[in-house]
């Protein structure tokens, strides 16, 4: 797996035009026109598990991925939500070096253990509200580069590697959010797909920092939690309102915290038995 081309094919991804799925190319063109930007291409795989991933290297042009699954689990304005979110990724340059991640993690560790600990001690700042994707996009690079470095640093470099991965997710849900005008269509998608990959595939972090939505196996080690998502998406305006009957419905595990879907009648991840 040399390159995103070689990455979407054995992902088993189909490049699709606009007489394949014109329902989704019209969502993007009115996504691209908004924003102003170049329209990447869309691939679609038969994965069942709701996600999508932007990928950007130099083998292929920009693109996002959907899984066959979002379509069947998400509706319209939940699906835009989603495709903006991974435009924004594009947009913010994220996508090139968090496809670099997936791709050459194991080159990665080499190069760390060369040049790895100059980059630990970097003052960056990781605040929630810093909309500097320049910097962002440089801590990437630099952390990418230091994610396995020497032993004694692993763990810090590692550590910055995940403030910036969240910084970016955080980045592109505020992308989408504005860009659509529907914070809430954003907040619906997470809900619905948080609970999707309990008994699916297993992804290392390598690859699934690539997703929209974090397999809760990982623990947020390449998302934010849910709940700090939606924190987020709240404090952005709401352009066009929600239908009156998209009632926000969110359930917790007393015992563990996790959230959950409301059908089910107990916790999937600590195994509590929950009351109706």
């Amino acid at each position: 797996m040399n390159n995103a081309k070689d990455f979407l094919f054995n992902y088993g991804a189909v490049k699709l035009t606009p007489m394949d799925a014109p329902f989704l190319h019209k969502i993007l063109d009115g996504l691209v026109e908004k924003s102003n930007c170049p329209k990447p291409d869309l691939y679609i795989t038969r994965d069942k598990i709701p996600n999508a991933m932007a990928i950007d290297d130099s083998s292929i042009n920009p693109s996002i991925c959907i899984h066959v699954g979002l379509i069947e689990t998400l509706n319209q304005d939940e699906i835009e939500a989603v495709i903006a979110h991974e435009l924004g990724h594009l947009v913010l340059k994220h996508s090139e070096f968090k496809t670099r991640i997936a791709l050459s993690a194991q080159s990665i560790i080499l190069v760390g253990n060369a040049i790895g600990g100059g980059v630990l001690s970097s003052g960056y700042d990781f605040a929630q509200d810093d909309n500097n994707s320049g910097d962002l996009v440089n801590i990437l690079v630099m952390c990418t580069i230091a994610f396995v470095a020497k032993s004694a640093t692993t763990h810090i470099a590692k550590n910055k590697l995940v403030q910036a991965s969240h910084q970016a997710e955080f980045q592109a849900d505020n992308f989408s959010g504005e860009l659509t005008g529907k914070p809430w269509a954003m907040i619906e998608s997470l809900k619905k797909m948080d609970n999707q990959h309990v008994d699916g595939k297993r992804y290392s972090p390598e690859i699934a920092q690539l997703f929209f939505s974090c397999p809760s196996y990982l623990k947020y080690e390449t998302h934010p939690s849910s709940i700090d998502r939606f924190t987020s998406l709240r404090s952005i305006p709401e352009i066009i309102r929600p239908p009156e009957n998209y009632e926000e419905k969110i359930f917790f595990c007393n015992f563990c915290g996790h959230l959950i879907n409301r059908q089910w009648c107990y916790c999937t991840t600590c195994g509590a038995f929950l009351a109706h």
